[in-house]
């Protein structure tokens, strides 16, 4: 299976989110929305190397599957370059929240105390507790011995502390976050990258989302050299939901590759 990356951040929480009204700060504003709500049906996304712009690889991720109640049930992601196909699934209760493979296995459990995720432990061992603030954002996440944390201002995450006190910043436009995701990708870690599954996050597991969408990650990667993930939004639909993201990633000034998704939504 592929390395995940953002892509596993951004794309794979996508659900069944609420709809708020947005603006686009690069001008191409959505039809006033309404009290619509869109479900994602399908991703694809190509990944670009900017010294090598005829390389890419093209993945889609489709038939998110959505239960009586509106919450993700299974979703099946392919890779178009070598025929990969994965899926899982999501099984729910009162007391905890199972992810499965395709094989039936569990990958990860969740346990909930007052319907937000507590502890965490995936198949191989790893496991994880959870602190949130009286507003219910995450604000720690305990990994053994390792510790990350996070710092909330007027509703968004503005910055997060990796166990080895680098610090990552996040800035945001003005649009209101319709994608329901919590940018911090560098938390999911552990062997199955699960430290954080953001499907429960787009559902409220993990307690209140940003309320706007981010325009920026910056920081030091593992290299301590200067890191910023730059991101772009196009194509709003007139419920108010992005159609076109673009990420760029920079090392030290310089753009190191950039992907592009495409989303697909229903109604």
């Amino acid at each position: 299976m592929k390395s995940k990356s953002f892509l596993y951040v951004l794309i794979t929480f996508l659900g069944y989110v609420p709809l708020s009204s947005c603006s686009n700060d690069d001008g191409n504003e959505p039809d006033s929305p309404n009290s619509g709500k869109c479900r994602i049906s399908s991703v694809n996304c190509e990944t670009v190397d900017p010294d090598d712009p005829d390389y890419g690889w093209i993945s889609y991720y489709s038939n998110f599957k959505f239960d009586s109640n509106g919450m993700i049930e299974s979703y099946k992601e392919e890779f178009s370059d070598n025929d990969d196909v994965y899926s899982e699934h999501y099984t729910y209760s009162s007391n905890f929240i199972r992810v499965e493979d395709e094989d039936g296995a569990t990958i990860v459990r969740y346990n909930l105390e007052n319907g937000l995720i507590a502890t965490g432990e995936d198949r191989w061992g790893n496991s994880w507790s959870y602190i949130y603030d009286n507003d219910n954002h995450i604000i720690k996440i305990i990994d053994g011995n390792r510790a990350f944390s996070c710092t909330w201002k007027e509703g968004n995450l503005i910055s997060f502390t990796m166990p080895d006190n680098t610090v990552m910043n996040v800035s945001y436009t003005n649009n209101s976050n319709t994608l329901s995701f919590l940018p911090i990708g560098g938390f999911s870690m552990g062997s199955d990258e699960r430290m954080l599954d953001n499907i429960l996050c787009s559902e409220g597991y993990f307690g209140k989302m940003p309320n706007n969408l981010p325009s920026a990650i910056t920081g030091k990667d593992d290299r301590d050299q200067d890191y910023a993930n730059k991101i772009s939004y196009f194509d709003f639909n007139k419920y108010g939901y992005p159609q076109t993201l673009k990420l760029d990633y920079y090392y030290s000034s310089q753009l190191g590759y950039s992907e592009t998704y495409k989303f697909e939504w229903s109604n």
